[in-house]
């Protein structure tokens, strides 16, 4: 079974040698898929020690290539505020979905491009210039995705869309 070995070692050639971001992100496309399709990839053990907080969400952390691979569980209601990464980035969806809110800037103000559900099995992903984004569990379920992050996230943006500003938030 292809599983998080395998997804790391394979990620760390993409990134070697990919030309561009459109390149990386499709074959990073390709190799999530396989590695969300094993159904056997967490034990329960190891997810309620993710849930309750005991282990850290990091699973892999490329010091060659500096991105980071991270397991999120989301409890139902939970979500993340709008946000960015400055970086490229892979999600892909291992248990129940998530409703993603994409957006951009137009005319210096934030505005919503598009919102889909993402289902289990599904990827999506942000190059580094289109990475505006929020992640909402709204189901009654737990939801578990899998992320990839094209460098450490030591700060990122959030988007006060309410009074149309950029804050800088740190981990």
């Amino acid at each position: 079974m292809y599983n998080f070995s395998n997804f790391n070692q394979d990620l760390e050639h993409i990134v070697d040698t990919s030309n561009d971001y459109p390149d990386l992100l499709n074959k990073g496309v390709e190799i999530m898929k396989k590695l969300i399709s094993n159904q056997e990839l967490f034990t329960q053990e190891w997810l309620e020690k993710l849930m309750s907080g005991e282990i850290d969400y990091t699973v892999y952390r490329s010091d060659r290539n500096k991105f980071v691979v991270q397991v999120f569980p989301w409890s139902s209601g939970s979500s993340t505020p709008v946000h960015d990464h400055e970086t490229w980035g892979l999600m892909g969806i291992y248990q129940n979905s998530l409703r993603v809110a994409e957006y951009s800037y137009d005319n210096q103000n934030i505005v919503i491009t598009q919102e889909y559900v993402a289902k289990k099995g599904d990827i999506c992903y942000f190059p580094p210039d289109e990475d505006i984004h929020q992640i909402e569990n709204d189901t009654n379920d737990i939801s578990i995705s899998i992320h990839v992050y094209g460098k450490n996230i030591d700060e990122y943006n959030i988007y006060d869309l309410e009074n149309n500003q950029v804050l800088r938030q740190g981990i």
